[in-house]
């Protein structure tokens, strides 16, 4: 269940705290969260832990997006340094095509 949208200026962990205590205080007093999916950033992490006291997850879509964009980079510093005419990274990272 999706609880809120929440655009902010700051990522601080002051600041997700204070988002989410007036999230708390706006929910019903009987809803019990058992577990926050969030991305991997600590201070969200450690204000979904202090404010909600949930366990907090990872989210798996995150972790991949992030790696997909360290396999990208290195892709491309990678090709950066070949000494070929011409190369091309097709853009499912799945497969590098080299012509010499």
């Amino acid at each position: 269940m999706l609880l809120a949208v929440v655009l902010m200026e700051a990522k601080t962990e002051n600041a997700y705290t204070a988002v989410l205590q007036l999230i708390l205080h706006l929910c019903p007093d009987d809803m019990d969260l058992l577990r926050a999916i969030t991305d991997f950033e600590t201070g969200l992490q450690n204000a979904w832990e202090r404010v909600f006291n949930v366990v907090v997850q990872g989210c798996h879509w995150h972790m991949c997006r992030v790696s997909m964009l360290y396999i990208r980079d290195s892709l491309e510093m990678c090709v950066k340094e070949m000494p070929f005419r011409f190369c091309s990274v097709i853009s499912t990272y799945t497969e590098i095509i080299l012509l010499k």
